[in-house]
């Protein structure tokens, strides 16, 4: 994990198209690796979001992108 801190930006997309989400999060975190953004890390979470907090320990800026449907 200690490469991934030495990002300033960390965007997040959350979704699992397996459970019947939409999994928006993890379609925009697809289409911003293809723009390889400098210091900028992309991370896709399927599941266990437990870890978010140690992964943006160091971050300037978290971004999440996720959907709700109610």
């Amino acid at each position: 994990m200690k490469e991934e801190n030495n990002f300033n930006i960390f965007i997040i997309g959350i979704g699992n198209e397996n459970r019947k989400d939409d999994a928006i999060g993890i379609k925009v975190i697809s289409v911003l690796e293809k723009m390889a953004l400098s210091g900028v890390q992309l991370i896709k979470i399927q599941d266990d979001i437990t870890d978010l907090l140690n992964l943006w320990a160091n971050a300037r800026l978290v971004i999440l992108i996720d959907a709700v449907i109610s």
